[in-house]
């Protein structure tokens, strides 16, 4: 706390003399900062906090751990990490950080599991800033409030859940009525006719015997093929509105003409599939057909042979989608040309799609001649002997190619090339001992650090009157701080290094400093601290208290020039956290760093914030609205009638604060162009060598 001048003249009456601050008086100094138009809208930060979602589109090493690495700038030219997380083909690596607002870039790199790296420039744009990685590099890059979401695909052998009997039967002449589930159940080779409609299902039953379906009768109306039991069919159609689900083998002898929905969980062995427009073809095992005409979408999650011919039309498509261990497989003997352009699509772990035959040479003209008219899409390596295909035949990232990892299982009767060699991974954690900052320990893995952290960190300087406005030197308490967030291969912290520094404590008040962090009360156990820092009690989330009397660390406040100069106060504290939270939601920031006055008369509701910050629930709430707090009327805490701040943050550890008596846009005469600017202007106002620095009025500076 100051002496609370009365009047302007009697400031400048006393300009450079120091002086001792009174805890008497209680009355605001004059400032003019009152007199700055500062925008409604500005929160007093000098820093930029970025959301970051990066992922991977490489599917090379299936679903193993990549590594994203977030420079200030190109590694090559000195760039200092930020913070390392772990992505993969299903979940991306998503943090938040915080920049000087003058910060225009990034660079950002993926490392590989066998340690190749590839990384660029990324200009930060936006407060959300997201990310796609190939095998050669970025494939994609937006600046929006999307988060990046990919969905993992189903298991292949997977068992489809199916509705519970209403009625069970033995009677192979099977009726059904509306919306009815029947169960058809039998215990030798059976032969039966289906009669139904109006939303009835019938599950078929008979454990490792044949049911022969001779007559089917039906309009919206779904069938289930049980496990272990297989279906024999000549001709049938699935119509409109209806769903066929197999659990164990169907066996259509001739056509099967789908329009509505074919799931295969089992296997499928169907002379002439077609598949009609609207329709949907699932295959999670294994179909085997003669011949394939796709008018709309099949959707193969394991393994497709067709013996003749596959055609897709215009309106077809045929997705290969990988699972987290191997590629999707399609085979065919010859491609042939639809009405229009189809096109294969691979997704998740490449996939490979065989042609042993022919591929129509009007599909080759097409793909030479035409836009729009590749075939083969996605991550998918096409294996043909058939020469001279053209670019155009291919969307990247597909490809010519016979090396997809396809990996041999009950569902899947062709296994392919070889699992991708890898680094080592000493902790078993999944990542590789090159990228991990924590090689033999499994539960950590990586570091991200707070701004300027590898310079000393961050200054944050307060004044010590709330609720009443004080005189803006900005000196009461200085304290810098810096943070080293530990996070597992899963992306979630596990613990956190704090370091601070006490630099100055300009007033005659007994001040204490906290920090309050986006943890719930008890998940932080205290593993390395000074003596005096503690955990707070009667907290709804993590509160670190540093000190209860900043005058008995400092004997003097360093403040004055030419008085005796007290040393710096260290602070090293590391806190493990409990079941904690994903980097995204607690991200390497300032966090909620308080002081309170503990002087008589005071106490520890007294809490001094950032401008917007919310106070802890130790705070005394009947002091917002008193004095110079408008904290409720401006809707934001800790800012005055002219929403002016009690506390700054400015991401430099050499802040030179000013000496004492000395008002902040004085000290610095491009803060006022930065604060009526809302933070557009002058951002780096701070530096002493950006040519507002008046050093006569600066204490570090002599």
């Amino acid at each position: 706390m100051k002496i609370k001048l009365l009047s302007v003249a009697l400031l400048l009456a006393v300009a450079g003399t120091s002086c001792k601050k009174s805890i008497e008086s209680e009355k605001s100094v004059s400032t003019g900062l009152e007199n700055l138009n500062v925008p409604g809208s500005f929160d007093w930060s000098t820093t930029q906090e970025i959301n970051f979602s990066i992922g991977t589109s490489d599917s090379r090493f299936q679903n193993q751990i990549h590594v994203i690495y977030i420079y200030d700038q190109d590694p090559a030219k000195g760039g200092k990490i930020l913070a390392k997380g772990a992505t993969t083909l299903v979940t991306p690596f998503n943090t938040r950080l915080a920049f000087a607002s003058a910060t225009r870039e990034v660079y950002i790199l993926k490392s590989a599991p066998n340690g190749v790296k590839t990384g660029q420039n990324v200009s930060l744009n936006s407060k959300n800033v997201s990310v796609s990685f190939g095998a050669a590099g970025i494939s994609s890059l937006s600046y929006s409030n999307t988060d990046r979401r990919v969905m993992a695909a189903p298991n292949s052998g997977q068992v489809a859940s199916i509705p519970d009997c209403q009625r069970s039967t033995t009677d192979a002449n099977i009726n059904v009525g509306n919306f009815e589930v029947v169960c058809f159940n039998a215990t030798a080779n059976a032969t039966v006719d289906i009669n139904g409609n109006n939303g009835g299902t019938v599950r078929l039953n008979a454990p490792g015997k044949t049911i022969t379906l001779r007559n089917f009768n039906h309009t919206n109306m779904s069938l289930v093929v049980e496990p272990n039991t297989k279906l024999v069919v000549q001709n049938t159609e699935i119509k409109t509105n209806e769903t066929w689900t197999i659990n164990g083998t169907l066996e259509v002898t001739g056509k099967l003409d789908v329009k509505g929905t074919l799931s295969n969980y089992g296997t499928a062995t169907i002379n002439n599939l077609q598949m009609n427009s609207q329709c949907i073809v699932n295959n999670y095992c294994k179909l085997l057909a003669t011949d394939l005409i796709a008018d709309n979408i099949l959707n193969n999650y394991s393994y497709v042979a067709i013996s003749n011919a596959m055609r897709i039309n215009s309106n077809g498509r045929v997705n290969l989608i990988g699972g987290t261990t191997s590629g999707a497989y399609l085979e065919t003997k010859n491609l042939d040309k639809g009405s229009n352009q189809g096109r294969v699509v691979g997704s998740n772990a490449t996939g490979l799609f065989k042609v042993t035959g022919n591929i129509d040479n009007n599909l080759i003209l097409d793909a030479k001649q035409t836009s729009n008219s590749q075939v083969v899409a996605g991550n998918l390596e096409l294996c043909t002997n058939v020469q001279n295909l053209p670019a155009g035949f291919f969307l990247s990232p597909a490809k010519l190619g016979c090396e997809a990892y396809i990996e041999k299982g009950d569902c899947m009767l062709a296994g392919n090339g070889t699992a991708p060699t890898t680094g080592k991974d000493s902790d078993g954690d999944g990542v590789m001992d090159d990228d991990d900052d924590y090689k033999d320990d499994k539960d950590k893995a990586f570091n991200t650090y707070s701004v300027n952290y590898k310079n000393g960190g961050s200054t944050l300087a307060f004044e010590d009157n709330w609720p009443t406005r004080g005189d803006y030197d900005l000196n009461d308490v200085v304290l810098t701080y810096r943070y080293k967030v530990v996070t597992n291969a899963t992306n979630k912290v596990v613990e956190v290094n704090a370091g601070y520094t006490l630099i100055a404590t300009g007033a005659d008040y007994i001040n204490g400093a906290g920090v309050q962090f986006p943890l719930a009360a008890g998940k932080a156990k205290l593993t390395k601290a000074p003596a005096g820092v503690y955990l707070e009690d009667k907290q709804d989330s993590v509160v670190l208290i540093l000190f209860d009397n900043s005058r008995k660390l400092q004997a003097t406040g360093n403040t004055v020039l030419g008085n005796p100069t007290s040393p710096k106060v260290d602070f090293d504290i590391v806190f493990t956290v409990a079941d904690g939270p994903e980097i995204k939601n607690f991200g390497a920031l300032a966090y909620n760093p308080f002081i309170f006055n503990m002087t008589n008369g005071f106490g520890r509701g007294y809490e001094t914030h950032l401008y917007g910050k919310k106070p802890t629930n130790l705070v005394n709430s009947n002091l917002f609205e008193t004095k110079d707090d408008y904290s409720k009327s401006n809707n934001k805490y800790y800012s005055t009638k002219d929403r002016l701040p009690w506390a700054i943050e400015v991401p430099i550890a050499d802040f030179g604060y000013p000496v004492e008596g000395k008002r902040i846009d004085n000290a610095y005469t491009n803060f006022a162009n930065w604060a009526t600017s809302g933070g557009s202007n002058s951002q780096e106002w701070y530096d002493l060598l950006s040519g507002g620095a008046n050093k006569d009025l600066i204490y570090k500076s002599k």
